[in-house]
């Protein structure tokens, strides 16, 4: 796919999810959709985690949760959106079955 005299274009994509409140479940601290083309997901280079405590509280309502994701992106060809834009308006998903992240 990306053989030849050109480069693949690289995005490269850093989400932080923040939650007060809550169980913790990935829904509730959901990722954004994969783009569309002409992005490509990298799913071996790209990591999810799952949910965790950054701050405890004195009750569960109060209790800070977050959870990070890397999305690595590749495209054989120059993108006509920006991808900014189209994160902003995917539907956001529980998870995209990613390695977990360190």
């Amino acid at each position: 796919m990306f053989e030849g005299g050109l480069l693949p274009w690289r995005l490269t994509v850093h989400v932080r999810c923040r939650r007060r409140g809550g169980e913790g479940k990935p829904d509730e601290l959901p990722l954004p959709a994969v783009l569309p083309e002409p992005w490509i997901l990298d799913r071996n280079s790209s990591r999810e985690q799952e949910p965790s405590v950054a701050e405890e509280g004195q009750d569960p309502a109060t209790r800070l949760w977050v959870r990070e994701g890397w999305l690595i992106y590749w495209s054989s060809r120059r993108p006509t959106q920006s991808p900014l834009q189209q994160l902003e308006t995917a539907r956001p998903v529980g998870s995209l079955y990613l390695k977990a992240a360190p």
